[in-house]
């Protein structure tokens, strides 16, 4: 028996009553129905419903585990909380649904105003949230300086930068180099080198790996009495790999192409276009990446210009990096009186973003 003072002031009781309390209303509370599919050839599977991709309605049951079926088999669904519904025109709608008349789902709350939706119409169901837009990119500078024998100074400049969702791409690249030489006799400067290029590169991705493009470029350069280059095309591309560490891509296409060197007359083509873009992260603190551009002349094919852009960087702190690019040309009509090979090395200071 207990004595009457184990009792005093309901200490025995208090500490009993609220996990009690609790217990009988969770008893309390309908259990959660689980979802209902239903087959074409009658058979009926019941779980939860996780989502649709790719033609497959994937269910998560208690006997099977997740249980994949053909979304063309499918016949009749209901579920017991809120499914988000992508349909063929881009429509989102997240509502309960339910069985409708032949192969159509009830739309809770008579959503999109309309009675029912075709089974046929929905092509995702609760798909993974949208990747955010990401921007990346970097600005290079670089300065030389000589003085004594000879008399010399360089500048660079440069900028990249990628914008990437998940369905597109944009690219945009530019850079600057001026150069030049102090007569040791004359005090006369000289200017050796002026160097300006943009380009710009638009990707849409028609699946995870294909994607259209359109791209442009312009350029001159002095050293090569080059007034003006350009290029604008369209065409395909294939993303091999698109990983942290390591992209690669390549591309096909066609294009309209623009040549005019100093005191020449000006020539231009329809041209096609292969490029191979790559990245790659050798270690954590060493990475090289590349882009290669081939333009044959669909006119002559011997008539064509390859374009080489690469860079090697090394990590000087999290946003600050060393670079030593190439910038390597082969036109095979060059300027009068210019070698086909123009090639530029620059060294510079980095800042990524």
């Amino acid at each position: 028996m207990f004595s009457g003072s184990f009792f005093r002031g309901g200490e025995f009781m208090r500490p009993l009553f609220l996990p009690l309390v609790l217990s009988l209303f969770c008893l309390a509370l309908p259990a959660q129905e689980p979802d209902t599919v239903l087959l074409r050839n009658g058979d009926k599977i019941t779980g939860k419903i996780l989502n649709l991709k790719g033609g497959k309605l994937v269910v998560k049951t208690d006997a099977a585990g997740n249980v994949s079926l053909e979304w063309a088999k499918v016949k009749a669904l209901k579920s017991s909380a809120p499914l988000e519904l992508v349909l063929k025109d881009g429509t989102v709608v997240k509502r309960k649904v339910s069985p409708g008349e032949k192969n159509t789902l009830r739309v809770e709350g008579g959503a999109l105003g309309l009675p029912a939706v075709p089974l046929s119409l929905v092509t995702q169901i609760n798909p993974p949230p949208t990747p955010p837009v990401k921007w990346t990119g970097n600005v290079n500078l670089g300065a030389t300086k000589t003085a004594g024998n000879a008399n010399n100074s360089s500048v660079s400049a440069t900028m990249d930068a990628v914008r990437r969702s998940a369905i597109d791409r944009f690219t945009f690249g530019a850079g600057w180099l001026y150069t030049e030489q102090k007569d040791q006799t004359t005090k006369q400067k000289n200017i050796t080198e002026r160097r300006t290029y943009a380009g710009v590169k638009y990707d849409y991705f028609v699946s995870k790996k294909w994607y259209l493009n359109a791209n442009t470029r312009a350029e001159g350069s002095k050293a090569a009495n080059l007034d003006l280059r350009y290029t604008i095309g369209a065409g395909a591309g294939y993303q091999f790999y698109e990983e942290p560490d390591f992209t690669l891509s390549g591309e096909l296409g066609v294009g309209y192409f623009y040549e005019k060197f100093k005191s020449q007359d000006g020539d231009d083509h329809v041209t096609l276009r292969a490029a191979n873009n790559l990245g790659w992260k050798l270690t954590s603190d060493i990475g090289y990446n590349h882009l290669v551009e081939w333009y044959p002349s669909t006119e002559k094919f011997s008539d064509m210009l390859v374009h080489y852009d690469g860079r090697m960087t090394a990590s000087l702190t999290k946003s600050m990096f060393l670079q030593f690019q190439i910038l390597w040309d082969w036109d095979s009509t060059p300027a009068r009186d210019q070698r086909r090979s123009d090639t530029t090395y620059i060294l510079s200071i980095g800042w990524s973003f």
